[in-house]
């Protein structure tokens, strides 16, 4: 019996420590490659975290999310997939998708021209429904810090165009169920 309990403890704490040098492991050739550093916004799309890298320890690290909440990564999991450092992207692709319904073919043609002159990337058609026509713009950023902002000139940019050419914004029709009010 005494033997037995000896087995079933070794055993576990075999197959803890490995988890733990695992980790140790991939801790140490992480602070060697330095793909990251305190204080960047990393993603690891395998775990679905992303956030900025509070703490970067031998077993593991902690990233404060998007809701400011600290999350406790094992290094072996950072070490094992995917981790995109958007701190050292140099550019990032903002794009803006809109439906807008225009009057007439050459008002549209004079939108997207004065657009893309307005814009300063590309704009063009990506879809016509029966809601209207669909464009794209896409510029590049040069960090995420500015991302929201250069969202929001390239939308205000996109609408002084639409007004210009007379050129309104559309919303795609979405039939709603809603259930007959009870009495």
């Amino acid at each position: 019996l005494v033997t037995s309990i000896g087995g079933f403890v070794g055993l576990a704490l075999g197959l803890g420590s490995q988890d733990a040098a695992k980790s140790f492991v991939a801790g140490v050739s992480l602070l060697w490659r330095q793909p990251f550093a305190v204080g960047d916004a990393i993603e690891i799309p395998s775990l679905k975290v992303f956030g900025k890298l509070l703490q970067f320890g031998i077993f593991n690290s902690v990233i404060e999310d998007l809701d400011g909440r600290p999350v406790t990564v094992p290094n072996a999991a950072l070490a094992a997939g995917a981790v995109v450092n958007r701190s050292r992207a140099r550019l990032r692709l903002c794009r803006l998708d809109i439906l807008v319904m225009p009057p007439s073919s050459s008002q549209l043609r004079s939108f997207l021209e004065d657009a893309r002159r307005n814009v300063g990337g590309s704009v063009n058609i990506s879809s016509i429904t029966c809601d209207g026509v669909g464009i794209t713009a896409k510029v590049m950023v040069k960090n995420d810090a500015t991302f929201d902002a250069t969202k929001g000139d390239l939308y205000a940019k996109l609408l002084e165009s639409a007004e210009k050419h007379e050129v309104e914004f559309s919303f795609e029709k979405r039939i709603v169920f809603q259930p007959p009010a009870f009495e």
